[in-house]
């Protein structure tokens, strides 16, 4: 009855919906309130006074339990709990969404140098709301530089450049290998690399080579994402990481996310 309810209200128009979901959430003593929403984006506040932007109203319900406790949790999903960061330590994140992985690490230790890489055009602008301070490219990362065919799916937050079968637009988007990028802007050590490309992990892993001689950690998330198939890439990225001088540091199999170790750092 109940998730009929909020599924009813989601489907309101913006004039009512609101009204209608603050008052939903207040019924249910959820941790939340939205504040407005326009051109599609969404600002939410939550009892501690933490805010986010966000795109998809079926995903502000995962902050109902808080905004901070929802970003812990993504972190401790992708393992990197347990690493300490420190001043001007850079990150790196491939698949940046609307930029919860790195607000998460932002409340860890805010000079943190944080990169974040989304091509999808849909979220950019609640990436660059969450992270104005941050350096934020509207590109993707592949196994090369130019131009490629991106699958729009971001109300399920599957946009991918592998096709797959819930794609609701495409159109051509530009890639670089991060190599390219690394080198360009004069990056010489990378505290964590996180690559969440829905499928497309082994592609943009390949691009990274030189990259990753300088990274310390890597977290990937390999789940059941990749083309048509929806088929896991955790073989592939491991076989790779391996064979390229990392190890396992840990796992999380509920998400399907794999941290990796620089043997040599």
């Amino acid at each position: 009855m109940r998730s009929s309810i909020r599924s009813a209200i989601l489907r309101l128009p913006s004039s009512t919906f609101i009204s209608a979901i603050n008052l939903y959430y207040k019924i249910s003593n959820f941790k939340l309130e939205v504040l407005s929403e326009e051109n599609g984006t969404i600002l939410l506040k939550d009892s501690n006074n933490s805010s986010i932007y966000c795109k998809i109203r079926e995903r502000i319900i995962m902050y109902r339990n808080g905004i901070n406790r929802r970003l812990t949790q993504l972190l401790e999903d992708y393992c990197v709990s347990g690493i300490e960061f420190k001043d001007e330590d850079v990150v790196i994140d491939c698949g940046a969404n609307i930029g919860e992985f790195g607000l998460g690490l932002l409340n860890w230790n805010s000079k943190i140098k944080y990169i974040g890489f989304e091509p999808d055009k849909n979220l950019h602008a609640c990436l660059l709301k969450n992270l104005p301070n941050s350096h934020i490219e509207k590109q993707g990362l592949w196994n090369k530089t130019g131009f490629i065919t991106f699958y729009y799916a971001t109300d399920t937050a599957d946009s991918s450049i592998i096709e797959h079968s819930v794609y609701t637009e495409k159109e051509d988007i530009k890639v670089i290998i991060l190599d390219e990028w690394t080198d360009g802007n004069k990056i010489t050590k990378v505290k964590l690399l996180k690559i969440e490309a829905e499928g497309g992990e082994p592609e943009v892993l390949e691009g990274c080579l030189k990259t990753l001689a300088f990274t310390e950690y890597v977290t990937v998330d390999c789940g059941y994402e990749r083309g048509i198939n929806q088929e896991s890439t955790a073989v592939d990225v491991c076989n790779f990481m391996f064979e390229n001088g990392f190890v396992l540091s840990n796992v999380n199999l509920r998400r399907g996310s794999f941290l990796f170790q620089n043997k040599l750092m």
